[in-house]
Parts: C-alpha cells; sequence; structure tokens
C-alpha cells in the first residue's frame, strides 16, 4: 500500500533543547507526513510531599521530661541561615504582634510581612512602638558591611530586623515569616546574613504561549519568601507603534506596571526580553517586509529578521522604547539565540554579500550579526542600560566585528556557538548561570534538583564547563521555564507544582551557596516545613462543585447551547454541561453528547495551541490535552472562563472589530460568536445555576456484528429543587444496533442527589459510526437532560503489521535520534519512534509516499496510522496529516507504478 499526504504550513517556536531536531522541517509519523515542529512526548509525574515540621529527636539520646530543655528548635529556612549564634531565652510571638519600621522607606515592607503573617497570627497588624514579643526594622545606612541586600537579624525580647537599604530589610523580614509560618517561639540569638551571588532567580518565556497575569504574581510571591531578585521575562508587550504586531500572547502596559510594581516592592527586578535577530515570528508574522527571504525561492522566513535592512533596527529599536514606558529595569535582553535554527546561512546568501560589502571580502555572516548586537549595544547604553544575550548567539567564525565586552553573557550551553564560559569570562564578560541543567521544558525534561545538590552544584558550574578564574564576574543564576510543543501536556498551575524544588535548589546556591543538609531528602523536607509563600496558598481553583450546570452570560442571561456541529451558541434555555474539576486545578466542561468545550484549530496554532483572537470555542471528542481545559476564577457576579492553554477568556464575542491575525493583517469577528479574546478585549461574566445532568460512558467505543457494549449512566440533581418521578430512556439508535432495556425507572431524585443506571448495546447488525441517544424525562413526559454517544461498528478487531518497506519517496538517514528518520520507524510497532522525510541537506517537498510490504496477501477493510507523539520538542504537528489517498495493489511495489484509483 501507499499514501500520499500534505498537511499544514508549520508553527515556528523556540526549541531549548539541544537534542531536538530542528524546528520547521517536513516529517511523517507512520504512514504519511505533515509540516510543523519537532516534539518528544514525556510522561510527567508530581509527587506531593506531606508538610512535616523540623526533624523530631532521637528518643534514644532523648533527655527525660523533667530536665528536658525549654528552649525551641531553631525552625528550618530556605536559602539557609548558617552563620546563626544562639543566646539564652526563647522569645514568643504576640498574639496581636505588630511590625514596627523605624524609617517610612520601610513602611511598604511592613504591611506586606503584616498581611503574610497574618496567616499564623490572625491579628498581626503595622505599629507605632515595637514592644515584647513585636517585629521592629531598621534601617541603619551606616552599617555598608551588609550590602544593598544583606541584614542583621536579632532575636530577644523582640525579632529585631537592621538594614542599610529597604531591599535588604525586606530580605530579613523573609526569614522572620519562614520562621514565625512555623512556629510562634523561637530561640534567641542573632545572625548576619549576606548573599553570595548579586543575581539569583527565574527566566520566564511567556513569550509564544500566554502565562496568566495571576500565575506571574503568584511566581513573585514564591520567589520574594526565598529571597530571589531576579525575573527575566521574554514577553510581549502590546505596544501603539505597531499595532499589527499585537497578535496574542501578548500583556497590556496596565498588566506589565501591575507585576513591576509587585516585583519592586520585594526586591525583584524585573528585566524584560524581546529576542532578535531570531525567534521573532510572534512580531514579523505581519511584517513581511521585515522577514528574511530566500532569493531562490522567494520564501520569506517570519522567525528571522532581515538586520541587513535599516529598517530592521529602527524596529527593534522602538520597540525597545516603548517597553521602557512600563518596565524600570535598567537591564535589557535582547536574546540573539538560534538565528539560523532550522534553516541555514546558505539559504540566505544576501547576508554574506551584506558582510563583503561593509566590512570587507573576509567577512562572514556572523560578522553581520556581531555589529547588529552592537549597534543595539549602543542604543541601550544611550539610555543608561546594560545588554544581555544568550551565550550562541556568539559565533566565533566573525573574522572582523568582535561582540563588545560590556555585554552581559548568560550561558545555557554551547550549542552551535563553542564559546565555553570560562572563555567569555576571560575575554571580559560578565556572565550569569542559566545552566541548561537548571532548565524546565513544558511536557517535557525538567531539573534534576537531587541530583544538583548531591554534587555540591554551583553558579560556578556550568553545562559546559567549570569557571575557574574570573569567578567574581560571574553574577549569579537562574532557573529558567520555557513552552515549547509541550503545552497541550502541561498547562501553568502544573509547571508552578515542577518548579517547587528547582526554585528552592536555586535560592539555597546563590544566597547561601553552602549544603548544610545531610543529603537531598532532608533539603526535601526542609521545603516541606517552610512550605509556599503564605499568600500562594490562597488560590481557590475549584470554586465550582463538580455538577451539571446552565453558563448563563450575566449581561443578559441568554445561557450557552451545544451545537449539532460542534459550535456553540446562546438561547434563553440554554443547554446542561457537567464540570469535572481536574487533578492539575482546571475544569472539564462536557456537553450531553459527551464532546468536551474546546477551542477550533483553524486558526493561528503557535506550538499547537490555538492562540488567534477570536477563535470559537467548539465541542469536539475530548482528549487528553490542555485545551480542553479550563480555568475558573471567581469574579463579582459569576465566574470568568480562561482556557488552561493559550490563557484568553471565554467570551461572547462585541467589538472585535480590526484584530491583528498572523500573516493576514486585520480581521473583524462577528458579534454574538462565542469565541476566545484577551481580558482587555472581552470581559464576559458567567452565571451558573445547577441543573438536572445526564452523563453516560461506554465500554468501547466499537465493536463487531454479534458483539456488545456495556453503558454506565449517572443522572445528578445539581439543580436546588427535587425532580420527581424520573426515567432514563435510549432515545434512538444506530441501525442494526438494539438495547435492553429500553427503559429504566429512576424514581425520585433530591437536590444534591443522583442516580445510576447499566445497559448493555447489542451490534446486531451495524456498520460503520452513528449516534446513540440516551433521555431522562420526569412524571409529567418532560425530557429534562439528555446525552449521546458516538458508535461504530467495524469490519475488524486486529491488525496487521507491515512486514518491510518496500519503497518510500523521503527519508532522513541521519541527524534524528536513532532509530527515528528511516522509513523503517515507520513500521516497527514502537509508537514513540518515527519516520521523517528529508529536512538536511535539502528539504523535500510534498507529497511523500510510502509503500509498505504486508508480506502476503491480506484483506484488509482500514489502515490506522499514529501520528508522532506531541510533549517535550517542538515536533508533533509533523506527523499530523492534512490530506491525505490510500492504494492496494497485489502487483505494484514501488511509488510510480499505476496504482489505480485509491481505495
Amino acid at each position: 500500500m501507499a499514501a500520499t499526504a500534505a498537511a499544514s504550513d508549520p508553527a515556528s517556536s523556540r526549541s531549548r533543547s539541544a537534542g531536538d531536531p530542528p524546528a520547521g522541517r517536513a516529517s511523517a509519523a507512520r504512514v504519511a507526513v505533515g509540516r510543523g515542529l519537532a516534539a518528544l512526548l514525556s510522561a510527567l509525574a508530581l509527587l506531593l510531599a506531606a508538610a512535616v515540621g523540623p526533624a523530631a529527636a532521637d528518643p534514644a539520646n532523648a533527655l527525660p521530661a523533667e530536665t528536658a530543655p525549654s528552649d525551641p528548635a531553631l525552625p528550618a529556612v530556605i536559602p539557609s541561615i548558617d552563620g546563626w549564634e544562639s543566646a539564652d531565652g526563647t522569645f514568643s510571638a504576640a498574639p496581636d504582634l505588630r511590625i514596627v519600621a523605624s524609617d517610612s522607606a520601610l513602611d511598604r515592607t511592613a504591611e506586606i510581612t503584616a498581611e503574610e503573617l497574618a496567616t499564623a497570627i490572625p491579628e498581626a497588624s503595622v505599629g507605632e512602638e515595637a514592644r515584647s514579643g513585636d517585629l521592629e526594622l531598621v534601617l541603619d545606612g551606616s552599617r555598608e558591611e551588609l550590602g544593598d541586600e544583606g541584614y542583621v537579624l536579632h532575636v530577644g525580647e523582640r525579632i529585631t530586623v537592621t538594614a542599610a537599604t529597604a531591599t535588604g530589610a525586606f530580605y530579613g523580614t523573609r526569614t522572620v515569616l519562614q520562621m514565625l509560618t512555623q512556629q510562634l517561639e523561637l530561640p534567641r540569638g542573632e545572625l548576619v546574613d549576606v548573599p553570595d551571588y548579586a543575581e539569583r532567580g527565574v527566566t520566564v518565556c511567556a513569550c509564544v504561549i500566554n502565562i496568566s497575569p495571576e500565575w506571574i504574581d503568584r511566581l513573585l510571591e514564591e520567589m520574594s519568601y526565598l529571597k530571589l531578585n531576579s525575573i527575566v521575562m521574554e514577553m510581549k508587550l502590546k505596544v501603539d507603534g505597531y499595532p499589527q504586531t499585537n497578535t496574542w500572547s501578548y500583556y497590556t502596559k496596565e498588566d506589565v506596571a501591575e507585576f513591576v510594581a509587585k516585583a519592586e516592592e520585594r526586591g525583584i527586578e524585573v528585566i524584560p526580553e524581546i529576542n532578535s535577530p531570531g525567534h521573532m515570528e510572534i512580531w514579523l508574522e505581519n511584517l513581511p517586509e521585515l522577514q528574511l527571504t530566500n532569493p531562490a525561492t522567494g520564501e520569506k522566513d517570519e522567525v528571522r529578521m532581515d538586520i541587513t535592512k535599516e529598517e530592521s533596527f529602527e524596529f527593534y529599536t522602538a520597540l525597545m522604547d516603548e517597553y521602557d514606558e512600563v518596565f524600570t529595569s535598567d537591564q535589557w535582553h535582547m536574546g540573539v539565540d538560534e538565528y539560523m535554527l532550522g534553516s541555514g546561512y546558505s539559504n540566505f546568501p544576501q547576508m554574506l554579500e551584506f558582510a563583503h560589502e561593509k566590512f570587507g571580502e573576509e567577512a562572514t555572516e556572523n560578522d553581520v550579526v556581531a555589529w547588529y548586537v552592537n549597534r543595539v549595544n549602543a542604543h541601550v547604553k544611550e539610555r543608561g542600560k546594560t545588554l544581555r544575550i544568550w551565550n550562541d548567539g556568539v559565533i566565533t567564525d566573525n573574522a572582523v566585528i568582535d561582540f563588545d565586552t560590556d555585554i552581559v553573557v548568560e550561558h545555557w550551553n554551547n550549542a552551535a556557538s563553542e564559546v565555553s564560559p570560562q572563555t567569555f569570562v576571560d575575554w571580559g564578560h560578565e556572565v550569569v548561570n542559566v545552566s541548561n541543567s537548571l532548565y524546565m521544558v513544558r511536557g517535557g525534561y525538567g531539573v534534576d534538583s537531587r541530583g544538583l545538590y548531591e554534587r555540591g552544584w554551583t553558579p560556578t558550574t556550568f553545562y559546559n564547563g567549570e569557571v575557574t578564574r574570573g569567578t567574581e564576574q560571574i553574577l549569579g543564576a537562574r532557573m529558567s521555564i520555557w513552552p515549547d510543543g509541550g503545552t497541550p501536556a502541561e498547562a501553568e498551575n502544573t509547571t508552578e507544582e515542577r518548579m517547587f524544588e528547582p526554585l528552592r535548589l536555586v535560592a539555597q546556591a546563590t544566597w547561601a551557596g553552602t549544603t548544610p543538609w545531610e543529603g537531598y531528602d532532608a533539603f526535601r523536607s526542609a521545603m516541606d516545613a517552610t512550605g509556599r509563600s503564605p499568600l500562594v496558598e490562597n488560590a481557590e481553583r475549584h470554586p465550582l462543585e463538580d455538577g451539571t450546570y446552565l453558563l448563563a452570560d450575566s449581561a443578559d442571561g441568554a445561557a450557552l447551547t451545544a451545537g449539532t456541529d460542534g459550535d456553540l451558541g446562546l438561547s434563553v434555555a440554554g443547554d446542561p454541561f457537567t464540570f469535572s474539576a481536574t487533578d492539575d486545578g482546571y475544569y472539564t466542561i462536557r456537553a450531553a453528547d459527551g464532546r468536551c468545550l474546546d477551542l477550533s484549530r483553524e486558526g493561528t496554532l503557535r506550538l499547537n495551541v490555538p492562540v488567534q483572537i477570536g477563535a470559537d470555542a467548539v465541542l469536539a471528542a475530548c482528549e487528553d490535552t490542555t485545551v480542553q481545559k479550563w480555568q475558573l476564577r471567581e469574579v463579582a457576579s459569576g465566574v470568568s472562563v480562561s482556557n488552561a492553554a493559550s490563557q484568553q477568556h471565554l467570551v461572547v464575542s462585541a467589538g472585535l472589530t480590526d484584530v491583528p491575525v498572523a500573516g493576514e493583517g486585520f480581521d473583524s469577528v462577528p458579534d454574538g460568536r462565542i469565541v476566545q479574546a484577551p481580558h482587555d478585549l472581552g470581559d464576559t461574566v458567567w452565571t451558573v445555576e445547577g441543573t438536572v445532568g445526564l452523563t453516560v460512558s461506554l465500554s468501547a467505543a466499537s465493536a463487531q456484528p454479534g458483539d456488545q457494549v456495556e453503558v454506565d449512566a449517572r443522572v445528578s440533581n445539581d439543580s436546588p429543587d427535587p425532580a420527581t418521578g424520573l426515567r432514563l430512556r435510549v432515545a434512538s439508535l444506530p441501525e442494526g444496533w438494539t438495547a435492553l432495556p429500553q427503559e429504566t425507572e429512576l424514581g425520585d431524585l433530591p437536590a444534591g442527589e443522583g442516580a445510576e443506571a447499566a445497559l448493555t448495546l447489542f451490534d446486531v447488525a451495524g456498520s460503520g459510526a452513528g449516534t446513540v441517544a440516551f433521555e431522562v424525562v420526569d412524571a409529567a413526559g418532560t425530557v429534562i437532560a439528555s446525552a449521546t454517544q458516538t458508535l461504530r461498528g467495524v469490519c475488524a478487531t486486529g491488525t496487521v503489521q507491515p512486514s518491510a518497506i518496500a519503497d518510500v519517496s523521503s527519508e532522513q538517514a541521519t541527524g534524528e535520534p536513532a532509530p527515528n528518520g528511516p522509513a523503517a520507524a515507520a513500521i516497527d510497532g514502537d509508537p514513540g519512534t518515527y519516520w521523517h522525510s528529508q529536512w538536511s541537506p535539502s528539504e523535500e517537498q510534498h507529497p511523500h509516499s510510502i509503500v509498505v510490504d504486508l508480506g502476503e496477501t491480506q484483506e484488509v477493510c482500514g489502515l490506522v496510522y499514529t501520528p508522532r507523539s506531541g510533549g517535550g520538542g517542538t515536533g508533533a504537528a509533523n506527523g499530523l496529516i492534512g490530506e491525505y489517498e490510500v492504494y492496494g495493489s497485489n502487483e505494484q511495489s514501488t511509488i510510480d507504478a499505476d496504482w489505480g484509483e485509491p481505495l
């Protein structure tokens, strides 16, 4: 058999795994090929450890009760406090503990600390004069030895935090907060605490895929709790100067101003990043005039900006200047990594021509990159800022132009660069350790916190070597989170859970620089004892009990209604939807026919997520994907509903005119549609009202004639009133099927109660797909709930595995992780391997075909293909076939033979 296929154009993404195949290359999985991104699937298991207090004393060494010391033990703190000097006596927190600021510069710190401590001491508040059992904050500018962030902690009758700066005093309150939320009595003593490294933090790529402002707010709480002070945010600002670039995912200036202000109050610097000249698809998708163009094919590349054009420099620096309106950092990050990822300068000969014309015949394309970066650096310095770049943008074949050494280099992985961290230090650069070992990818690999701690990792240990000279030029370290292609497998709530340990590892290594716990298990116990920031624990992710509800627009009361073709609308009566809480803090929302609330894939996709503003909300077959998960947040008069993957809100469209659409300029969305929209373009508040609901599950979705399918039905009364005289009946069946029993008496169902029923469906002579409909009727014979399921009569239950590849139009022999790439991977029976069409040294174009040998004459009634699995990389979309044809023959075995008509 042979199959040909053509699929949609690829999306582009940032890839952070050096082992991932290049993005944007054609590929195929099993039978045929689609274009897209390269991705890997990684299973994720979360272990939620119970919070524990300080370790109990060994009973064998304990003193008799009457002679045991009464002083409490010092509780765990992260980062650890390694210089504690004990004194006699015990501090006891007052039941109405007051936080007293000796200087007005500390007023906000006192207010924040009071709010946090109130979670453990309900009457804690800001006060005017410190008493016994209180917390006093003192600003002493003469304590220069404490630097900008150090503090002295004195625990006596009261707790006193003394610092040279407001930031130092704030960090001192972090130690007190961790202590007092564990125990209200502390041993007396004193501590001088100064950080080892100036920078301690997190990189957040909120770039291609949006991360909710609520999530960022929670991260800032966690960072401040751990004395982390730096967050690099690669993100998109909604700008005024280039409205055609304001496709999702963006943040409004109000969004940014809010989280920057919160960060500043907590001693955290927010450093913005716009990656350039690569990874620019979210900026260039509607600016084809700035995209690098392959002169041989005329094809434009939205990922790569043409830096030989003066207009490109003007565009980039104009964006920087608009970011300056809301970001207050004196640092600017411009990325520079992976400019040619998935391509090559050979596709863009104009780069070398420009280099020769401007710098001479010995110049290379990377001289042009260095020249461009230095120009941006000059612009940054004119504004009193410092430029940062990723290390792998520095390629050493530049022959004429050197990168300015006052640029801070952030080193994650040598990748295409080959310049070691030590070499950057020797050249005179300041360096930040953002090691690949500190990387976390959604749905993919993460940080081995245990291994790093037990190996004694410090910021001098990089992914590609140790820095032994000039270590004072190492500013610090950050962990990083990247979306890549794994967002459909992992939403932001799970990412937050996965960050718990790495955040604390980085905090310990960069502030204290020690490993005081005997083994990682003890460190993990300290993590559990200190827990999360108290205010992070206040999130309510499941404001609604599982059940069946009507979802109505609070503006006019019209309720959500399910259409027959997967579309959604509004009506007076509405349709019931079943809300089911998920383990990761979201809901699935299921219609009566068993389909799940989803987003249309017909618009723009980025990293396999629908991001187009105004994309329709639809009903689709339920799958394990974050695109079918929804976050409910309580707001005034109801709830907001937002998609877990795209982070746009479920709204009734109104006034969505001149909306930017990737590659198409501007478009408008008709009013009254059920769509997704950013919070600044749609603010529908939904009300929920319980009703009678019916859910059914089938033991199988298909059967051969003579087989049967078991049905479990559940009727729930989530309305405030009792339902009486209920009956469950099978309203319709596909041709060739029957059911027993056809009707089941359920009786009366009080409010809040449920009932279950079982029945059997028999495939007598069914063939093909059809719908079975179930109804619940009340004593008056009125249908009050319904549900449908799809059944399929099939011709066979077994499959035949081909014995060999007879012919293939294209395959990638090298460059993919073995045994992937060659066509043999399409028939090896392993769903984790894949056939990949040729992408190097040149890209083979569609259509593609594969001929498989069945070994002997077979009677075949169907074909199953398994797409390339998605998750941790960037290529799952490659296995999604858009169009295909299937042929069969007992004589032919080559692609070019006469196969006749498709089957």
